[in-house]
């Protein structure tokens, strides 16, 4: 049932998401995309990784109180979460919604592959998006587990660290928005993937014995770089979006985008199942397979 209602979910998520991106893509120019980027991820880290640091309280202290009142809290959770899908709905809704200009009067499914691979300039920034997604998940789905799990780093610690990320936004948005105007979109990404690689490989060191100080100092280091890095791939599928057809565009952007995640996932899945009990040895280090995929994030963002 649980599958059920998560396929269900992102299937609705993506008929509807390119609709809402062509819809609020006449507020997103080029003179401001940069700005709204920030400021909104800014917004939300604050919204989300500060409700996620009051979450992980409640959780803790309704563990302490037995299997009953923690049950009872995720469930409040829930119903919390809920009202504020509605409220997010409610919001969306609020932009003016313009006239769309499209080249084909009737739609037709076959249209949201068509149109936009005859759009070359369009088609390669899809493929660097693609190929970011597909750098930046490899080691998602076993990275909290061996944070928390393997080395011990305390859940209030690593939810501490996210609150504090939209600091990050105030202190170091400015000079990441200059650097991008200074730069170009494309090439201001490929700075700061080619300076942010080295934390992913250090975060393939983070052990028990060391994670009191290596692993705030790799997260903040991270921090700095996501600031912009996040910003900039939030706005490259504007970046050559034609006029006409957005919404076939912006569909066609999810659906690659989501195979570049879902291969990413698959690919970090092989790895993890076949490194078993296997090291790399690396200095004086042991590396097993989630530090390795660690690095691989690195290597692939160079």
């Amino acid at each position: 049932a649980f599958v059920a209602l998560i396929i269900v979910s992102n299937v609705i998520n993506t008929l509807f998401s390119s609709g809402y991106s062509a819809w609020h893509a006449n507020f997103l120019r080029e003179n401001v995309r940069a700005s709204y980027f920030f400021s909104s991820s800014c917004v939300t880290s604050v919204i989300v990784y500060g409700t996620l640091f009051v979450v992980s309280i409640f959780t803790d202290s309704a563990k302490e109180a037995g299997a009953e009142q923690y049950l009872g809290t995720l469930t409040a959770i829930r119903y919390a979460a809920f009202a504020f899908a509605l409220i997010d709905v409610v919001i969306s809704m609020l932009p003016k919604e313009y006239e769309y200009s499209k080249t084909v009067e009737k739609p037709r499914l076959a249209d949201v592959f068509r149109l936009p691979v005859k759009n070359r300039p369009f088609i390669r920034t899809v493929i660097i998006i693609a190929c970011v997604t597909f750098a930046m998940n490899i080691h998602v789905g076993y990275m909290d587990s061996y944070i928390l799990d393997t080395v011990g780093v305390p859940y209030s610690l690593t939810s501490g660290i996210n609150a504090l990320y939209f600091l990050f936004f105030i202190i170091f948005g400015p000079m990441w928005n200059a650097f991008i105007k200074k730069q170009t979109w494309v090439r201001a990404l490929a700075w700061v993937l080619f300076m942010d690689c080295p934390t992913y490989l250090l975060f393939s060191f983070i052990t028990p014995s060391n994670y009191v100080w290596l692993y705030p100092t790799v997260r903040f280091s991270q921090h700095i770089f996501g600031v912009v890095r996040n910003a900039i791939v939030a706005s490259l599928p504007y970046l050559n979006l034609p006029d006409t057809d957005t919404t076939n565009y912006l569909a066609f952007y999810t659906i690659v985008n989501n195979l570049g995640a879902f291969a990413s996932r698959l690919v970090g899945t092989l790895i993890y199942d076949g490194f078993g009990d296997f090291r790399v040895k690396l200095f004086s280090a042991e590396i097993a397979s989630v530090p390795f995929l660690f690095g691989l994030v690195g290597i692939l963002e160079i």
